[in-house]
């Protein structure tokens, strides 16, 4: 099968769905940080092997991935621009620190913050379509998009990337998270979401 199948309304309900797990996470986010942390997903896009996601060709990203199996293999993304994520780690931290403090703390923070967005949104995905997800431990990855690709496992799959909007202290900052899929578990995605929505009666 290939994303040309999926609906206007599939893609709305894959958002919302993404949105319930944002949610989990930034009540995480909140409280690790102590601050009022907002998110959202106001765009979702699916595509075959995506080339570039809005990002330049040679912008320096900074990456946390994780694998997932069980009713679905796959993984799971969360892109940030170099400079952006380097803002968003020191208002984690609630700090100042200069490049050369902030490059050893960076990596840790940021897998951190990766974890709970990315193990929220793979749970939310599970619990709501009855699919037993288990997500293996994040990594970290800094490099230009055509090398997350190869890194990641992206090259020649399916992605459903979603615009996530942070919002927290003075800071609003985009970023991608990406789901990746084969064609076998897309197939199986949408079959899960297809029967999702026949319990609520909505004609896709």
């Amino acid at each position: 099968m290939g994303i040309e199948t999926f609906t206007h309304i599939e893609k709305d309900a894959t958002r919302e769905l993404m949105n319930i797990g944002m949610a989990r996470a930034t009540h995480s986010l909140s409280r690790l940080t102590r601050t009022q942390v907002d998110v959202s997903i106001p765009e979702l896009d699916l595509e075959k092997d995506p080339q570039h996601m809005g990002f330049t060709e040679d912008e320096k990203l900074s990456i946390v991935y994780q694998t997932f199996d069980g009713g679905m293999l796959g993984a799971s993304l969360l892109l940030f621009p170099r400079g952006v994520a380097r803002k968003l780690v020191n208002v984690m931290l609630q700090t100042n620190l200069n490049d050369d403090i902030l490059e050893e703390t960076e990596k840790d923070a940021f897998l951190e913050i990766g974890n709970i967005i990315l193990n929220a949104c793979i749970g939310s995905l599970g619990n709501m379509l009855k699919c037993k997800l288990a997500s293996g431990l994040p990594n970290y990855f800094q490099g230009n998009f055509a090398e997350a690709k190869h890194a990641t496992g992206m090259k020649g799959k399916y992605a459903m990337y979603l615009n996530t909007r942070f919002k927290i202290a003075t800071l609003d900052i985009d970023s991608y998270v990406t789901i990746v899929l084969d064609a076998n578990s897309l197939a199986e995605f949408h079959s899960l979401l297809k029967a999702y929505l026949d319990i609520y009666n909505i004609s896709v």
